[in-house]
C-alpha cells in the first residue's frame, strides 16, 4: 500500500468535504428564503404551479377553504386569512354579516349552502367543487371538526361511540379525501384539520371523545406522509380553553364573570385563549408562507397540554 498516495487522496478529500460544506454555509448566508424554496422544489421535481404561487409583492391572490365560518376560531381566521390576501370559500356559512364584512375588505367569498353535515363525504366535496369552478382550484384548507359527548368505557354506550367516531374520525377521513387530491394533483398546497388538545392530554370521563380526537391526530401524520413527495402539508390543531360562546356556556363561565376568571386561573398561562391567538396560528400554516412542518400537532391551549 502506498501511504503517501493514501494520504494524499485523504487529504485532497477532505478539502474537497470543507469546499462543499463552505458552499453550503454561503447560500444559507446569502440566500433568501424565496430562493431556497425553489432550489427545494427543483430538488424535488416539482414546478411552480399557478396555485402555488405566492402573493409577496404580487396581485394574484391565494384561494383558501374554510370549514366553517361562525364558531371557535373560525371567524377569526377568516378575516385574517382576508388580511392575508385570500379569497375564501366557506362551508357552513351562518353568519351572512361576516361573509359581508369579509366581503368589504375586498376578498372574493363563495358561500356554500347546505354543508353543515360533517358526517356525509360529499358536504367537503362540495367546497372543492365551488372553488374549482370559480377560482380554478384552491392553495388551501382549514376543517374545523368535531363532536363532544361526556361518554366514558364505563358510562357510554354504542351509540356515544358512534356519535364521536362519526363526528372527530369520519370527518377528518372525509374531509382529507376531498381536498387533498387537487393539492397533490398540482403539487403544492397547505391543509390543517382543528382537532382537540384532549387528543394529547387525556381526561375522565370524556375517554370516547379523547380516544377519537387521537385517532384523528394519527390519521393526519400517517396521510400527511403519504403526501409530502408532492408538495402538500397536512398538519393538525387543537385548542383548549378558547373564549367563545360555546366553551364559555359549557363551562358555566358565559353570565358568571368571576366564574370566568376562576376557570381562566387554572391554566398555566392564567387566561384564555382567544380565538384571534389560534387564528393567527393556524393562518400561517396555511397562507404559503410556512411549509417546512407536516404531519405535526400544534395544541393552542395555555399551557394546557403539558401540566
Amino acid at each position: 500500500m502506498d501511504n503517501k498516495k493514501d494520504k494524499h487522496k485523504f487529504v485532497d478529500g477532505k478539502k474537497e468535504q470543507l469546499k462543499i460544506m463552505d458552499s453550503r454555509r454561503d447560500f444559507l448566508q446569502k440566500g433568501t428564503m424565496g430562493l431556497a424554496g425553489l432550489a427545494g422544489a427543483t430538488a424535488f421535481g416539482m414546478q411552480p404551479s399557478t396555485m402555488n404561487a405566492q402573493t409577496s409583492g404580487s396581485d394574484k391572490r391565494r384561494v383558501t377553504i374554510l370549514f366553517d365560518s361562525w364558531n371557535h376560531m373560525m371567524p377569526a381566521l377568516a378575516r385574517e386569512m382576508v388580511r392575508r390576501n385570500h379569497d375564501l370559500v366557506l362551508g357552513d356559512a351562518q353568519d351572512m354579516e361576516l361573509v359581508k364584512e369579509l366581503r368589504n375588505l375586498g376578498a372574493k367569498v363563495e358561500v356554500v349552502p347546505d354543508t353543515g353535515d360533517q358526517s356525509k363525504p360529499e358536504t367537503f366535496q362540495k367546497l372543492v367543487d365551488r372553488a374549482q369552478e370559480v377560482f380554478g382550484g384552491f392553495n388551501s384548507a382549514c376543517i374545523r371538526t368535531g363532536t363532544h359527548v361526556n361518554a366514558s368505557v364505563l358510562t357510554g354506550d354504542e351509540k356515544d361511540l358512534d356519535t364521536v367516531y362519526e363526528g372527530n374520525l369520519k370527518s377528518v377521513f372525509y374531509a382529507l379525501q376531498a381536498v387533498l387530491p387537487p393539492l397533490v394533483a398540482q403539487k403544492s398546497g397547505q391543509v390543517v384539520i382543528n382537532t382537540s388538545a384532549g387528543a394529547t392530554r387525556p381526561q375522565p370521563f370524556v375517554a370516547l371523545y379523547c380516544a377519537t380526537r387521537a385517532a384523528a391526530n394519527a390519521l393526519v401524520r400517517a396521510t400527511a406522509l403519504e403526501v409530502a413527495p408532492n408538495g402538500v402539508t397536512v398538519n393538525a390543531t387543537g385548542t383548549a380553553g378558547m373564549e367563545y360562546p360555546s366553551y364559555l356556556h359549557m363551562v358555566g363561565a358565559d353570565k358568571d364573570p368571576e366564574k370566568a376568571k376562576e376557570v381562566a386561573a387554572t391554566f398555566p398561562m392564567q387566561r384564555f385563549v382567544q380565538p384571534e391567538d389560534a387564528a393567527s396560528f393556524v393562518a400561517t400554516l396555511i397562507d404559503g408562507t410556512a411549509t417546512g412542518q407536516t404531519g405535526q400537532f400544534y395544541s393552542i391551549d395555555a399551557g394546557f397540554s403539558i401540566v
